[in-house]
């Protein structure tokens, strides 16, 4: 269950019960999930990587760690904390591309961010669609992207779509040739469900197993947490029969549990 509460940022059983261990590609994955969502999370960590702390040498990588500091700056993006990047990007920090989610950032501070930190254009521009915030958007999108392109076809305003329309006719781009950085996107869902479950809960480690890391969208990395979370809700009998007989488990017509 370590791995969950790292996946929900919360402080104080993620340290109480983290194990003396490497950190896998699962907990990391969760860990970069619970600091998008929490910013005390994110703030404890910050304070973990400036101790230089045993956790923090547990991250095995530079890799690693580098996925880590970029997702705290994002959530600071995100809460408007312009302190990081006021005098520029700090030097050698890494850059995450995902600033927009789960909070939206005022387009002041998207602004102040460009402002300061150019090279950051391209994913400013996409959290002005997906903020919707298109009076900053015709002020630095001069360029039709396929990163662009693809964020504005998932926006809600239609107002994207039309002007990198007309960009692109205006310069003869095929929008549909444009090439789309997978691993910069939200290829699956940012919060997955599921209505069928496997029935191997006996430990922590086969749960891990079942938590899956995928290509995206938080920065490279995805975790579904949702077996466990349907099976908060599940009943008592629901449960020992799964102890009893395995198999796949799911909810059948009108809201009754069955065993597979």
């Amino acid at each position: 269950m370590t791995v969950y509460w790292a996946y929900k940022g919360n402080i104080d059983r993620y340290a109480r019960l983290a194990r003396p261990r490497l950190v896998g590609r699962v907990e990391l994955a969760c860990v970069i999930r619970g600091i998008y969502h929490h910013t005390m999370f994110a703030r404890w960590w910050a304070s973990e990587i400036e101790s230089n702390s045993t956790r923090v040498q547990a991250l095995e990588s530079a890799e690693n760690l580098d996925n880590i500091r970029k997702v705290i700056s994002a959530r600071r993006i995100m809460v408007n904390d312009y302190e990081e990047f006021h005098l520029g990007w700090p030097a050698g920090k890494p850059k995450s591309y995902l600033i927009w989610w789960p909070l939206r950032a005022k387009d002041r501070t998207l602004h102040i961010l460009f402002g300061r930190v150019p090279e950051m254009k391209e994913q400013i521009i996409v959290a002005c669609i997906f903020c919707n915030y298109p009076d900053l958007y015709l002020r630095l999108c001069t360029e039709v992207t396929g990163n662009i392109w693809w964020a504005a076809k998932q926006a809600l305003n239609p107002f994207f779509i039309d002007d990198l329309e007309k960009k692109a006719a205006g310069k003869g781009i095929n929008l549909e040739w444009l090439r789309v950085d997978q691993r910069k996107y939200i290829w699956a869902d940012l919060e997955p469900t599921n209505d069928y479950k496997s029935a191997d809960m006996d430990d922590e480690l086969s749960f891990q197993e079942d938590l899956g890391v995928d290509a995206c969208p938080y920065d490279g990395a995805s975790v579904n947490v949702s077996e466990l979370e349907w099976y908060v809700w599940a009943t008592p009998e629901l449960l020992r029969k799964i102890e009893l007989f395995g198999g796949g488990v799911g909810r059948g017509v009108g809201g009754r549990n069955h065993v597979a």
